[in-house]
């Protein structure tokens, strides 16, 4: 029986995908890896990665985020950026257990270069299997997020951070454990509202210089947070 469901969902992510323009395939690829992001509360402590490395992945997969949310937005792309995030974000997948979060990243932003709908499918069917073991209703979130993507009616997409239940927790919890509080409360604000972007936020964490990059999430949020203070 589940089978034939996943196979429906199947079908119906490409009938509705089959007339969507490159724009809109990579919003929808964005909102996907956004959404499954929270997976990686599976694990409280992200033991997945090891601790040394761990800082610089968490903030490859966020950086790329904000990367392809800047192309879907203000339809600006840096190449040099663009392979560096990629890399990033290979390394994150490769060292990680829990990979489903970090390849709907790397399909996102593959999706900038390439409109390559059976691939955000492969990756949509994909998290749906893992969020029902976890109890999380992708499936119907992402049928109301294509739906609204198609109508060009954004704002009404649903985002109800509280639907994780325990992954949310969790990734609360740890995030706060590496000190990455900014980079929670940022994920939390994007859900409040309504996966609408604040531009001159979005502007400030893709200009942060490279020595505060090259360390991770920390000393990225630490520097954002100082810029806060100062406004």
């Amino acid at each position: 029986m589940t089978a034939i469901l996943e196979k429906c969902f199947d079908e119906r992510l490409k009938e509705k995908l089959q007339d969507f323009n490159h724009k809109q395939v990579v919003c929808l690829a964005w909102i996907c890896a956004v959404r499954a992001f929270p997976l990686l509360g599976t694990d409280r402590s992200l033991y997945h990665w090891k601790e040394e490395y761990r800082q610089k992945h968490i903030y490859a997969l966020l950086n790329a985020l904000d990367i392809v949310c800047n192309y879907a937005i203000n339809d600006l792309i840096c190449d040099s950026d663009y392979e560096t995030a990629c890399e990033a974000v290979r390394k994150a997948s490769e060292f990680s257990q829990i990979k489903i979060a970090s390849t709907a990243v790397a399909v996102a932003l593959k999706a900038i270069k390439e409109t390559n709908t059976d691939e955000v499918i492969s990756c949509i069917t994909n998290i749906n299997g893992i969020a029902k073991i976890h109890k999380v209703d992708f499936e119907n979130t992402l049928t109301s997020d294509i739906e609204c993507i198609e109508r060009n009616v954004i704002d009404d997409i649903s985002a109800d951070i509280k639907a994780y239940g325990i992954l949310w927790d969790n990734l609360q919890y740890s995030f706060a454990d590496m000190k990455c509080d900014y980079w929670i409360e940022l994920y939390a604000d994007i859900f409040d509202n309504g996966f609408k972007i604040k531009k001159e936020e979005l502007e400030q964490r893709l200009s942060v210089p490279q020595e505060y990059r090259e360390q991770g999430a920390k000393s990225v949020a630490s520097f954002l947070e100082d810029l806060r203070v100062v406004a």
